[in-house]
């Protein structure tokens, strides 16, 4: 007789084999391999792309760009051609400084709360928020090897395929408790933009009457450093990666 302990290793590993497709016939078990095969490839391309591509966006002039956010961006330079005022009619160049901001998730954060520049803000965000465009392609490959292999398991969606050896059965159980926790963190949330409204009217001189994506981080920012006299830029030049690293090795 088996322990309870083993009786429950037992079925996690048959539920393990038979999410491999190792009760069907030869051809849908080939068939489900290669499909996973696919959908590593496809996920591991769809990481490698975020890092090879992540976008930049070309700000000029440098003064938009404030000074504690200068480490993370690229000094850049464009010129222009200018016709003197002298008599030989001669051209002149002047150079204007910007900045390359490269629109990876660390950068696109930092801007999105330090930035005052609303526009700044607007562009860095749209860009960071819809590139790499090659992996449109990927998410519809990925998307496609997913629902078949969720079709050949005898799932109606990939969804329910994920979620069914888990507590929650099937996605309706998940789609009732987000639903669920919606509504309890409804009434907060409803306050929260408020205070933020009236944040940006009163402290920034904002009086749009608007929210967009790319103001939350900000405002909620400084909302923070006006109630407790913080500056979140110069706490956070305290947790530098080696800092924190070693903090983690004290706790551990």
């Amino acid at each position: 007789m088996l322990s309870e302990e083993a009786q429950r290793g037992v079925r996690n590993l048959r539920v393990d084999f038979e999410r491999g497709g190792i009760h069907l016939c030869p051809e849908k078990l080939d068939r489900v391999n290669k499909l996973n095969i696919e959908i590593c490839q496809l996920c591991r391309e769809y990481n490698e792309n975020i890092v090879m591509d992540p976008g930049t966006v070309d700000i000029y002039p440098s003064s938009r760009i404030p000074k504690n956010l200068h480490y993370l961006v690229k000094p850049i330079y464009s010129s222009k051609s200018l016709i003197t005022k002298d008599l030989s009619g001669s051209r002149g160049t002047l150079k204007e400084k910007g900045f390359r901001i490269t629109t990876d998730p660390q950068t696109l954060t930092s801007v999105l709360q330090f930035s005052s520049d609303d526009e700044v803000r607007k562009i860095v965000y749209i860009r960071g928020n819809s590139v790499p465009h090659a992996n449109v392609d990927v998410l519809k490959r990925l998307i496609s090897a997913r629902h078949e292999l969720a079709q050949i398991m005898g799932c109606r969606s990939y969804a329910e395929f994920s979620v069914k050896p888990n507590i929650s059965v099937s996605p309706k159980v998940v789609t009732s408790f987000l639903l669920e926790m919606s509504k309890m963190v409804q009434a907060k949330c409803i306050e929260e933009r408020k205070l933020v409204m009236k944040f940006k009217r009163e402290k920034c001189s904002q009086s749009d009457g608007d929210l967009r994506p790319w103001h939350e981080t900000y405002y909620m920012t400084m909302m923070a450093s006006s109630a407790y006299k913080l500056n979140s830029s110069v706490v956070g030049s305290y947790f530098s990666l080696s800092n924190c690293i070693e903090g983690l090795k004290v706790l551990v």
